[in-house]
């Protein structure tokens, strides 16, 4: 699914990265992967507040849901088969609505090493429906 995440620095100013693939660990928590040479600003902000917003839309149908909840970086990964695996996926359903199957590998390639990513372990305390429509910024 394509998503963003969302961190706010000391400031309260928002810091965002690109969803590039996510999972569900072992114990629950939402994992997902952001290129690890988003801005330094992004992850600074994690740090400094330990908290973000992921807000990921399932395409077609263009439901959303934003979760919310602590966060820490855990680990990098480079080409690492289950993020190639969602990349792969995500150019599939890009395509699904209309964009290049090779979108996510063309949008990957202006960043300096684009298969590192920075793995963000998200332990989830709040869901939001994100849809538009009369539910919208629902907590589910």
């Amino acid at each position: 699914m394509p998503g963003m995440v969302a961190a706010t620095d000391a400031s309260g100013r928002p810091q965002l990265a690109r969803v590039w693939a996510q999972t569900v660990d072992a114990d629950g928590a939402l994992v997902v992967f952001v290129a690890r040479s988003a801005p330094g600003a992004f992850f600074e902000a994690i740090a400094a507040r330990g908290r973000v917003a992921v807000n990921l839309i399932e395409l077609p149908s263009y439901r959303a849901r934003t979760f919310k909840g602590a966060c820490r970086v855990v680990d990098s990964v480079r080409d690492d088969p289950e993020v190639v695996a969602s990349l792969d996926a995500l150019g599939r359903v890009l395509e699904s609505v209309g964009m290049h199957p090779g979108a996510p590998a063309a949008m990957l390639a202006y960043f300096e090493d684009p298969t590192s990513m920075a793995v963000l372990r998200i332990d989830v305390d709040a869901i939001f429906d994100q849809t538009p429509g009369p539910r919208a910024g629902e907590r589910l």
